[in-house]
């Protein structure tokens, strides 16, 4: 399975790719809203998604809207992750769509079980 992991902190999509690896999955990393569309409109859509809620340039908000006009088949399967969402407007779309939530930092067993989900 191919992963697309956005996240403007270099340091988590590392860790992230490592988990994944370890998993036996594929993966794309990716820093911004806009890289991440590219891949998702590229060549080899991933079949999930693992996305910051906010990064500068466009928030994980904006792109699960993209993702739900352009791609909803990837809805299911994609999830955000936050340290935190200052936001009122982000956090009410964000809690709202239904999406899985992963709490910043997490453990490695709460990874798994959000890729399960």
């Amino acid at each position: 399975m191919l992963y697309l992991i956005v996240d403007d902190e270099e340091a988590l999509r590392r860790a992230a790719v490592r988990l994944l690896r370890r998993l036996g999955h594929e993966t794309v990393d990716v820093g911004s809203v806009a890289e991440a569309i590219a891949v998702i409109d590229g060549p080899d859509v991933p079949e999930g998604v693992l996305c910051d809620v906010m990064m500068p340039g466009g928030t994980g908000a904006d792109l699960h809207r993209w993702v739900a006009d352009h791609h909803p088949t990837l809805l299911p399967r994609f999830t955000f992750m936050t340290g935190g969402i200052p936001d009122h407007e982000v956090k009410r779309y964000v809690c709202g769509c239904g999406a899985f939530v992963l709490e910043k930092p997490f453990t490695s067993d709460e990874f798994r079980e959000a890729l399960k989900a």
